[in-house]
């Protein structure tokens, strides 16, 4: 019940953060002049009005009127070929009251929606390609890694090891020693790279010590 009573608590909250509507304004705001202000920004708000001024104890219903008389003036300066486009280039639902109020809004409209579609599927594209891309830089990455006596590097200075000392004798070169750091081994650093068919290259940094400078 503490949960259910804390996201109550929220939501109280998160209403009141969304509407700027208080009890005074309720009761004394020009509803027609409201509906031409967000007719202007083509935002029409009347329902969240109505649910505010409601959790305040006042009924706006007989105002709907008024508002969307106000709304429709407001939407003849909003209703252009530009704002059009930039909705439907937003992806969002395409404003009824405009296309009755200004053909060119419809129109931009359409060519907004027309390049929105071009860059979801580019952009579904480009994730595609970045999938593909890590998970063979991956495979790459693990394949050669999976071979034997190699780690990645960035320099050579990464590739420097102790050797094994066995029979106070270096086992790589047969030098006499104690212990094992006195085997030193200094391998290096290379790149080694793989070219895909699509042009796409892959590399690593591994080091080598098939070739190590002993």
């Amino acid at each position: 019940m503490k949960g259910m009573k804390n996201i109550f608590l929220l939501w109280l909250v998160l209403i009141s953060a969304c509407s700027s509507m208080n009890r005074e304004e309720c009761l004394t705001i020009n509803w027609h002049d409201k509906g031409v202000e967000d007719g202007s920004v083509g935002a029409e708000k009347f329902t969240q009005y109505k649910r505010t001024c409601a959790q305040e104890g006042i009924t706006i219903l007989a105002r709907t009127g008024d508002y969307q008389k106000g709304f429709r003036e407001g939407l003849r300066n909003w209703c252009t070929f530009k704002n059009g486009f930039q909705e439907g280039l937003s992806g969002r639902n395409s404003t009824a009251h405009c296309e009755e109020i200004n053909p060119a809004f419809a129109r931009g409209f359409e060519e907004g929606y027309k390049e929105y579609r071009y860059n979801e599927r580019r952009k579904r594209d480009e994730e595609t390609r970045d999938k593909k891309y890590v998970q063979e830089k991956d495979d790459f990455r693990n394949s050669v890694l999976g071979r034997s006596n190699t780690r990645e590097c960035a320099v050579d200075s990464d590739c420097h090891k102790d050797g094994v000392c066995q029979f106070n004798r270096c086992q790589h070169n047969n030098q006499a020693c104690s212990y094992h750091y006195e085997c030193k081994v200094n391998g290096w650093c290379r790149e080694v790279t793989d070219r895909k068919s699509d042009g796409t290259v892959l590399s690593i940094r591994v080091c080598d010590y098939d070739r190590s400078h002993w």
